[in-house]
């Protein structure tokens, strides 16, 4: 889901056991998230408060906990292996707004997994599940042979020498930033 109010985010969310935020190093992001802050809590009140109303409906609403695991920043550049200076700062921004501000508020309304073990493990430093740049003309590729970008296979890339081995070197970065998410995700809603 983006981060914003719409009413199937809001069906979305109530319907969820756990939720990631996705964001983009943009002044947006920072913007939505400073209304999620007010706005899930609500929801999650409202869900709570109606379970009981809607109990005999067609479709009743379910027994989630709405737990927010981490958010992921995404579609930026990178420079020498790193998000491009332009980006860095939004980046810095988003997450720091989650930790200061985000997090606390969710915690309040018991809307938060542990992540203390992971971070003292080393497998995070904080909420940010994980920093995704652009994926560049590997999209195409995966989008014509439609699979994920990270499962593309060096045949559906379709190109040669030196070509070839960046991007399979960019689809493996890939592959092991969405296996480290996964396994985090699976570890704490386990």
């Amino acid at each position: 889901m983006n981060p914003g109010l719409s009413a199937i985010n809001q069906t979305f969310f109530m319907s969820s056991d756990a939720f990631i935020i996705p964001t983009n190093p943009d002044p947006f992001s920072i913007m939505a998230l400073k209304t999620l802050k007010t706005v899930l809590p609500r929801w999650k009140r409202w869900s709570l408060q109606s379970r009981e109303i809607f109990k005999d409906a067609s479709y009743p609403l379910p027994n989630t906990e709405m737990k927010f695991i981490g958010e992921i920043v995404q579609r930026f550049n990178l420079r020498n292996q790193k998000a491009a200076r332009p980006y860095q700062g939004k980046i810095d921004e988003i997450i720091t707004y989650i930790e200061s501000e985000l997090v606390p508020e969710l915690e309040k309304h018991s809307m938060t997994y542990d992540i203390s073990e992971l971070i003292s493990s080393g497998r995070l430093e904080n909420h940010c599940l994980a920093q995704i740049s652009e994926f560049g003309a590997l999209l195409q590729k995966a989008n014509i042979a439609m699979v994920p970008v990270f499962a593309l296979t060096d045949r559906q890339i379709g190109e040669t020498g030196e070509v070839l081995d960046q991007m399979a070197t960019k689809r493996d970065r890939f592959d092991l930033i969405f296996s480290n998410m996964a396994n985090v995700v699976m570890e704490l809603v386990k």
